[in-house]
């Protein structure tokens, strides 16, 4: 399960439980979709995982990618909860 929040410092992303590579995916496309709207030039992002599983590497390179599309558009900062 994950979920992406907008608010007006930035984004609130949640991972939970299991996620696959599938699932991941939905995730950083949706990521996309949504960054494609954002005209700040610069935001935070606040990462929640403290229930998430493990992941496998093919997922975690998915996140991963998904990081860089949050760094190219403008995220200054991020924290992890």
């Amino acid at each position: 399960m994950y979920k992406i929040e907008k608010k007006t410092s930035g984004y609130v992303l949640t991972f939970a439980g299991v996620i696959n590579a599938h699932e991941m995916k939905q995730w950083y496309d949706d990521s996309r979709l949504k960054l494609a709207n954002e005209t700040s030039k610069s935001f935070g992002v606040i990462i929640d995982m403290v229930n998430l599983k493990p992941l496998d590497a093919e997922t975690s390179n998915i996140m991963k990618n998904g990081q860089k599309l949050y760094k190219e558009k403008g995220m200054s900062r991020s924290a992890r909860r």
